[in-house]
């Protein structure tokens, strides 16, 4: 996502964007959002960051260009919880869900978890990151880049990972191929392993200012409903996104 696209969270964008432009970019952030705050903007604001440069982006934005067509790049990988399609003894992994995945992250780049799991209409299913996609992403990352130097891996919904799969994940991020980088995103970060939460610089992301929001709001002609979306969305844009479209 472009820097504008990103609802509040000023501070933040600013220091991304400086650590990476100054090469000080840490090889696993863990993002820790549970209202919708932006995680999953600034994992994806970031990785584009590093896979094309800020002045690149900058570039293209004043040219027209969605950025969601820039996720599209053979160095920018993503995973995501998956749920079985059928009861055949094939494992799924996130490629049999790559065109929904960027159907979500093109409508609803706020999104949650469960708003991930809904798109699948998994049913009473809640999704689970097993070790085979693991294991992919250990031959993703240690790919020669296609272009420049850097590979990112964005992991949303990190916290479905199951043990072993955990397991797996720690040894490559405790030694992880050289400029690579991992951006993870989490609602629960309780759920995830210690050790697995150590070796990442965490960033928790705050409640968006209420003014941010209105001047959102007043750019896009929210209107009378304004008030009312910025005191039921409590700091949370990914909120009032929903009940714009649900009321």
């Amino acid at each position: 996502m472009y820097h504008s696209e990103i609802v509040g969270q000023e501070k933040l964008k600013s220091q991304l964007q400086k650590m990476i432009s100054e090469d000080q970019c840490p090889h696993c952030q863990l993002f820790v959002d549970s209202q919708g705050y932006g995680g999953l903007p600034l994992a994806l604001f970031s990785s584009l960051g590093l896979i094309y440069g800020f002045e690149y982006l900058n570039n293209e934005e004043q040219k027209g260009v969605s950025s969601h067509k820039l996720l599209f790049h053979p160095d920018l990988h993503f995973v995501y919880p998956v749920i079985n399609k059928s009861s055949g003894s094939a494992k799924v992994t996130s490629e049999d869900y790559s065109e929904n995945w960027y159907e979500f992250l093109s409508n609803h780049p706020y999104g949650r978890l469960q708003d991930w799991i809904n798109q699948l209409e998994a049913g009473n299913k809640q999704g689970s990151i097993g070790v085979e996609e693991v294991s992919k992403i250990h031959s993703k990352i240690y790919l020669k880049a296609h272009s420049g130097e850097k590979k990112v891996m964005v992991i949303f919904g990190i916290e479905k990972l199951s043990e072993s799969a955990s397991n797996k994940l720690l040894k490559l991020i405790e030694e992880p191929p050289q400029n690579s980088y991992f951006f993870l995103v989490s609602e629960h970060i309780e759920l995830l392993l210690p050790t697995l939460v150590s070796r990442c610089q965490l960033i928790k992301l705050n409640p968006i200012l209420a003014k941010t929001i209105e001047d959102k709001l007043t750019t896009m002609g929210a209107g009378e409903k304004a008030k009312e979306l910025i005191s039921a969305g409590r700091g949370s844009w990914g909120k009032v996104l929903t009940l714009m479209t649900t009321t």
